[in-house]
């Protein structure tokens, strides 16, 4: 599969999606202050595009091949980069499938998409597939969830599983009273929500890129959260420059940085390097400015 743009349907239609055991829990979901604010972007985001038909282009999602010979699609695509969103687009897919009470045929291309970081997780993708939920505008889903026959109350224990509850709710919040949307969502002519797809050869990355784009801790950090932001300010204001940062910042730059981390972690000298770069050219044109 060569560099292209995919909606996450066409994706999982055609292969497996096994997120792996090196990959960090799934954080879009978690209640911290600043990780609620991300997420209320992506999901007003998300609802901007299927409303509003306002196409949303979720950046790049690297990812390499194994061959899978259990499997009907024969293929498993394994995300290095890309986890998060990949996770939030399987969980508003259930959703809406739920909503618009698709077949079970159709529900069952969603069992593609599993987790490998714990067992709880992947229990939890699979029941539910696999389970009708009965959804109502003025109930929260998580409890609706959790108070189904097939749920394990262990399963809250597990950060992906919890995670993922509380995305549903936001989703919830947004999504209960529509009809429809699951169609449009689906919609391979004319797709509201893509990404770019890269497979790793062709990137040439290596296990240890792969280490390094992994090793950032199992929240979302400062940096990732920045990187997130400048991302969306430059698809407002400098389209073209967007797709060639979304690049850079994981691929050439991480590798630069590399050598400079603490812990592990390229978050600080990444974070610095920014901050210095910005107060130069704040004070360059204030300078201009007041001269």
């Amino acid at each position: 599969m060569s560099n292209s743009k995919y909606s996450f349907w066409k994706l999982i239609d055609s292969y497996d999606i096994e997120i792996p055991m090196m990959q960090r829990d799934y954080a879009q979901g978690r209640k911290e202050d600043s990780i609620t604010y991300v997420r209320s972007n992506i999901i007003a985001s998300l609802e901007s595009a299927l409303k509003f038909d306002t196409p949303l282009d979720f950046d790049f999602i690297y990812g390499r091949f194994k061959e899978n010979e259990q499997s009907n699609k024969k293929t498993t695509l394994i995300p290095i980069d890309g986890q998060q969103r990949l996770t939030t687009l399987f969980l508003l897919h259930w959703y809406l499938a739920i909503i618009d009470r698709v077949d079970q045929t159709t529900m069952n291309v969603l069992g593609s998409f599993s987790y490998a970081t714990r067992t709880s997780s992947t229990e939890f993708c699979k029941k539910l597939v696999n389970h009708s939920c009965a959804i109502s505008g003025d109930e929260s889903i998580s409890e609706t969830i959790k108070d189904s026959a097939w749920f394990i109350a262990s399963w809250e224990l597990d950060p992906t599983v919890a995670s993922m509850l509380v995305m549903l709710d936001a989703i919830h919040a947004k999504f209960s009273h529509t009809h429809g949307l699951f169609a449009k969502l689906t919609d391979e002519d004319n797709p509201k929500i893509t990404f770019q797809y890269t497979p790793m050869p062709q990137l040439g990355l290596t296990n240890d890129v792969y280490i390094k784009m992994n090793s950032r801790g199992r929240a979302l950090t400062e940096f990732e959260n920045f990187k997130a932001l400048f991302e969306q300010f430059l698809e407002k204001y400098h389209p073209t420059l967007k797709d060639n940062f979304a690049i850079k910042v994981d691929g050439s730059w991480t590798d630069f940085f590399w050598k400079h981390c603490k812990n592990d972690l390229i978050d600080e000298p990444f974070m610095n390097f920014f901050n210095f770069i910005t107060k130069i050219l704040y004070s360059t044109f204030a300078h201009e400015n007041y001269a």
